[in-house]
């Protein structure tokens, strides 16, 4: 899932057939972003997660990382769109959701 505040876009995006969230959610919902970013970069995916790189790119931001934060989310506009399930239930494109946070993080929403 991913909280779709967008303000303060913090993250927990999964597909919505997953049964658990995206690695590093718990500790991105806390604001502890290095142990969440350690949690996602060493969850094994064997496959494009769009909701992987949303909330990889929400915590590059947050922590300062513009470049590779914009890097993760113009990967998930690079690749087929996938439903994410946010935060409040709803289940929004990935795409819609990348464009938002890229959006965010031009006008410095993102930012620690």
């Amino acid at each position: 899932m991913i909280i779709l505040a967008i303000a303060a876009l913090a993250a927990d995006a999964v597909p919505p057939q997953a049964a658990q969230p995206t690695p590093g959610a718990a500790a991105i919902l806390s604001s502890d972003f290095s142990a969440a970013e350690s949690q996602i970069r060493a969850s094994s995916t064997t496959q494009f997660d769009a909701g992987r790189d949303i909330n990889l790119g929400i915590i590059l931001a947050k922590t300062g990382k513009t470049a590779e934060a914009e890097g993760r989310f113009m990967a998930v506009l690079n690749h087929d769109e996938q439903t994410v399930k946010v935060a409040s239930g709803a289940e929004l494109s990935s795409h819609d959701v990348a464009r938002t946070a890229l959006m965010q993080l031009h006008r410095g929403n993102l930012a620690k």
